[in-house]
């Protein structure tokens, strides 16, 4: 019983220090690429380490990157209309 406890304990650890690295990529690193490859590592790590669990997550960080193009790519027509005199 005691290390099925320990085992749910470390899982949930890691699994907190993965979304919170993810969290942290995404809003303090400004390029785009490497922000889009942690957050596609991070949802491989989820992946791998609850297995079936971790779809969700794993749907999540994909979405979360889509969605990070999809900004960039709009800042950066923003940014190009302000400069167009």
């Amino acid at each position: 019983m005691a290390l099925l406890v320990g085992r749910a304990t470390l899982i949930a650890i890691a699994i907190i220090a993965i979304n919170v690295g993810a969290v942290d990529a995404a809003f303090k690193i400004k390029n785009n690429k490497i922000v889009r490859c942690i957050l596609i590592a991070c949802g491989i790590m989820l992946f791998a380490l609850i297995q079936w669990f971790a779809i969700p997550g794993l749907a999540l960080f994909v979405i979360a990157r889509i969605m990070a193009l999809r900004e960039k790519n709009t800042l950066s027509n923003l940014k190009s209309d302000n400069l167009a005199p």
